[in-house]
């Protein structure tokens, strides 16, 4: 096959046009926040936003206190919103 992975990403999103996940932030005053959103390509929409306080002094930025809460937040949203995981039985109880 010429193009294999244009073909599994055919496979993938067959039904719906993939979803843009990133990495963003925000500040409020003296506050910083870490960020996942995923945007939908087609209307430009955040469809997703989960965030974390970004703590440089006590609690430190680690993947205990950032990056874990934010994908267990993107694993919840996929479980819950998902059809075709929904689909091959990988849904939790």
């Amino acid at each position: 096959m010429k193009y294999p992975e244009l073909f599994l990403r055919a496979l993938l999103f067959k039904s719906r046009w993939p979803l843009w996940i990133r990495w963003g932030g925000r500040s409020e005053g003296a506050n910083e926040y870490m960020q996942l959103i995923i945007t939908d390509p087609l209307t430009l929409e955040d469809i997703f936003v989960a965030e974390t306080y970004i703590d440089y002094i006590w609690a430190g930025v680690n993947d205990q206190n950032n990056f874990y809460p934010l994908m267990n937040a993107l694993i919840e949203y996929i479980d819950l919103n998902s059809e075709s995981y929904n689909k091959l039985g990988l849904k939790t109880p």
